[in-house]
């Protein structure tokens, strides 16, 4: 929930990157002590991300600012 859009944000040059489990999602306690919390924008078309496909945009978005 919440966060920074990801295609807006300064992803830093080392990082990792912590998700949550499909349907649960995060814990708020782990995801509060997390340095960055990111969202990755959409269109509303779609509901939400599986935890792979989620995985793939965040380490492409990382891997285009490189």
């Amino acid at each position: 929930e919440g966060g920074a859009g990801l295609f807006d944000a300064a992803l830093p040059e080392r990082l990792v990157y912590v998700l949550g489990a499909e349907g649960e999602g995060m814990d708020r306690g782990l995801a509060a002590r997390c340095d960055l919390q990111l969202s990755i924008p959409g269109t509303g078309a779609v509901e939400s991300l599986n935890v792979a496909a989620a995985t793939a945009v965040l380490l492409a978005a990382w891997a285009a600012v490189r």
